[in-house]
């Protein structure tokens, strides 16, 4: 049986299409790209541009409980070729004061299946050396970035469908690391404290560097 669509129409916008994939309330997906098919209950907002998913997404932040959604669980999810929008509209909620993001996901493949269990993550580090220097040791990583803002921000993807968004700010003579990441709901923790590890062994390498003024090195991909 189709599950019910409806359209939603914003100021400055081009009409969403609305699809309730089960019971609610239900997470809101703001979805950039052609629309997957979800298994999980949601009520998913598809758009094709940055500017209307960013309306959409402010719009679910204050009004999702009209469509049956839970405000309070906000997804930003598109395909793997919007990877960077999807940063974007996940850095601009945060920026803007919305409410948190739950997730940021991407999908395999076009039109493939997204099961909505993955949770999301942020972990922060302060480290006495200028951003510069923070920002080339993730440079010397064998990683590769989808979008590089030097030396602010820096997106890659993880081992399984989804996001890690780097964001690097001056506090002072201090470099503080965002890390922002989403992982399966039964491989979170683990994770996490990986990544958490991680960040310790790069603010360490850093600050010795700094110490020493010599080459800040780089983070292990894993």
């Amino acid at each position: 049986m189709p599950y019910p669509t409806a359209e939603l129409r914003l100021r400055g916008a081009a009409p969403i299409h609305v699809t309730w994939t089960g019971e609610v309330p239900a997470p809101l997906v703001v979805f950039l790209g052609h629309e997957p098919r979800i298994d999980t209950p949601a009520v998913v907002l598809a758009v094709t541009n940055f500017h209307d998913a960013s309306s959409a997404l402010e719009w679910c932040a204050d009004h999702g409980a009209e469509l049956g959604g839970d405000p309070r669980r906000l997804i930003v999810a598109g395909e793997r070729s919007a990877a960077g929008l999807v940063a974007a509209l996940a850095r601009e909620a945060r920026d803007r004061g919305w409410p948190p993001i739950e997730r940021i996901f991407v999908t395999t493949d076009r039109g493939g299946t997204m099961t909505i269990t993955e949770t999301y993550f942020a972990i922060t580090r302060s480290v006495a050396a200028p951003r510069e220097r923070v920002f080339q040791a993730w440079l010397g990583a064998e990683i590769e970035f989808r979008e590089v803002d030097a030396p602010r921000r820096l997106v890659f993807e993880l081992e399984d469908p989804g996001l890690a968004i780097v964001t690097l700010s001056e506090e002072g003579d201090h470099t503080v690391i965002t890390f922002e990441g989403s992982a399966p709901a039964d491989k979170a923790d683990e994770v996490e404290r990986d990544w958490a590890a991680r960040l310790d062994a790069l603010v360490e390498t850093v600050a010795q560097g700094s110490q020493s003024g010599g080459n800040a090195g780089g983070i292990r991909p894993g």
